[in-house]
């Protein structure tokens, strides 16, 4: 078949390269001029990585992953110890594949360079889908750059501001869930002491918790943290934060968590907000996928 994927993210190039193992014929359309992925890390977990063993990209994960000994929890300002969950990393027949954690730009690169070695995947950039039309055997995408594209399927991996949902279901209104999110990775070796543990470790604390882990083998300390906010936000993955306002968010926090906010080149927020589910994630030919789905 020939497949069009609206969308270079995880989703899409994840979903061309299944695709193209069974032998389909792919073409990514992606809205950006080039690839690049705000952000930070991200967990594969053993479900996942099953999933790219078979896709013969593991080892290539592992190569730019970290391997978290233990998932734990902790109080976010004293550093008290609740639990620790081990991974037991080296016991493999008990998941079958690894539990990782990887920069999300590392992730991306590797999943694009898999595409392009295939002679049967097409990438267009600067290339945004803007409508569709299902026809009688396939489905045919116009495009903001006036290009028309025909296939046999359209999945759309395009994000949370898919054109391709708002032509299915309508645009949607986002409620603020009165939650802001924070993300920041910092090198471990400016971190000195406060170096947070090679685990997945949840910090809790009264109206926020944060999520810290390690990245790329070992050499980053990546931090996620959710705190309550009243006042209504952005809805975007790119606006960046001032690092006063988060140091204030967490101030008396345990140093593991404060350092990689003090230390990090950049610091990201944006306002977390819920829609209300979709009826369906289809329609003939086309298929939502992802956050698109949202």
């Amino acid at each position: 078949m020939r497949i069009l994927i609206a969308g270079a993210g995880i989703g899409g190039l994840s979903t061309a390269l299944c695709c193209l193992a069974l032998g389909h014929q792919v073409t990514i359309l992606e809205q950006s001029p080039r690839l690049s992925e705000i952000g930070a890390g991200i967990q594969l977990p053993p479900n996942a990585m099953r999933v790219f063993d078979k896709l013969g990209l593991a080892g290539k994960l592992q190569q730019y992953s970290a391997k978290p000994a233990a998932l734990t929890a902790r109080m976010g300002i004293s550093g008290r110890r609740l639990f620790r969950i081990p991974l037991e990393q080296g016991n493999a027949p008990r998941w079958h594949a690894p539990y990782l954690h990887i920069h999300r730009a590392d992730y991306i690169q590797v999943l694009f360079n898999a595409v392009t070695q295939h002679t049967d995947a097409k990438l267009e950039l600067a290339t945004c889908v803007s409508s569709y039309k299902n026809l009688a055997n396939g489905v045919s995408v116009s495009c903001t750059n006036a290009r028309k594209y025909d296939a046999d399927v359209l999945v759309a991996a395009d994000g949370i501001h898919s054109n391709i949902r708002k032509q299915m279901h309508g645009r949607s209104n986002p409620h603020f869930s009165g939650n802001i999110a924070w993300r920041a990775v910092a090198p471990v070796e400016m971190l000195g002491a406060n170096v947070p543990e090679n685990n997945a470790c949840v910090w809790m604390g009264k109206g926020r918790h944060a999520v810290t882990y390690r990245l790329r083998c070992g050499e980053l300390a990546n931090f996620v943290g959710v705190v309550e906010r009243n006042t209504r936000q952005t809805e975007s993955w790119s606006t960046q934060g001032e690092r006063s306002e988060a140091l204030e968010d967490f101030r008396g926090w345990h140093s593991c968590v404060t350092s990689i906010l003090e230390n990090a080149p950049q610091l990201h927020r944006w306002g977390l907000f819920d829609r209300a589910p979709l009826t369906g994630w289809t329609n003939q030919r086309v298929a939502l996928l992802g956050d698109a789905a949202h």
